[in-house]
């Protein structure tokens, strides 16, 4: 009877759903793995079976030919600039937000974040003649502010968010002892959200790293490019060599990957804080 109980149509709807969603994760990564270990040839005749001779060399090619290490180079100063401007910048605001949140001075500036992730695409244009003017343009320094700025009211946002659990007689307490707002974000509410600061830092670093679009905008000198950008001289005319793009792929990837499982921790802990809250 018990196993009968089990046969039911939400039951098959649940391990179905599951399979479904792992061949969704499954498979995109089998095809990227075995078309980057491809010749061109066996790529075309074979394309959804495994290798016959694995290509190994095709990662040293992407490298070498696809000037992979410049184009890593700008993306660690892009992304690691980027990211920690947007960590310091997105405490000392959503902290502003959070202490002045009952006042209409704080509604102003919450509205003003959410307005910063509505801006329409006719608004890029105006960035581009803003930079031209002002030296920016085809720079590293502009792509990093425009990644700082793009990125920080979905941060900020989200920081709210997790302030809005800490209660507030915490701070007025510090407060009380004699803190200042320096020394109140800095001793109290730092360390109470290291782990949501450093869950926003991860995705803002995933975001900034695999940026294609802003780059592609701001960027037209190649030594400039940054990986996902410089990713695409792969893509000729009239053929793309898929193998040596997704062998660059994933080594675009690795860092992310070492990245996530070095802030795993931090990042289970920031999840289950937000559930209790």
């Amino acid at each position: 009877m018990s196993r009968k109980k089990w046969l039911t149509p939400g039951w098959f709807a649940g391990k179905a759903s599951i399979f479904i969603y792992t061949l969704i994760v499954i498979v995109p990564i089998y095809l990227l793995v075995t078309t980057a270990l491809k010749t061109t040839d066996e790529l075309y005749s074979n394309p959804l079976g495994l290798p016959a001779d694995p290509q190994w060399q095709n990662f040293a090619i992407a490298i070498q030919d696809g000037n992979i290490m410049q184009y890593a180079l700008n993306s660690v100063i892009v992304t690691g600039v980027a990211v920690v401007l947007i960590i310091i910048l997105q405490t000392m605001c959503a902290y502003g937000i959070y202490r002045l949140y009952e006042r209409p001075l704080g509604k102003i500036l919450y509205t003003i974040c959410v307005g910063g992730m509505m801006i329409p695409a006719v608004g890029y244009a105006s960035i581009i003649l803003l930079y031209r003017e002002t030296g920016l343009y085809n720079s590293l320094t502009g792509l990093i502010i425009s990644s700082v700025a793009g990125s920080l009211p979905f941060a900020v946002l989200t920081l709210v968010g997790f302030l809005k659990t800490v209660p507030r007689e915490m701070t007025e307490a510090a407060r009380i002892d004699g803190c200042s707002d320096f020394k109140i974000l800095t001793k109290v509410i730092a360390p109470i959200l290291s782990p949501a600061i450093t869950t926003v830092g991860m995705l803002n670093l995933i975001t900034v790293w695999n940026a294609v679009f802003m780059p592609l905008l701001l960027l037209s000198d190649k030594n400039n490019y940054t990986i996902p950008l410089g990713l695409l001289n792969f893509k000729g005319n009239h053929a793309t060599e898929y193998n040596y793009m997704f062998a660059g792929v994933i080594i675009v990837a690795i860092p992310m990957i070492i990245i996530y499982f070095c802030a795993q921790k931090k990042f289970v802990q920031s999840l289950a804080g937000s559930v209790k809250g």
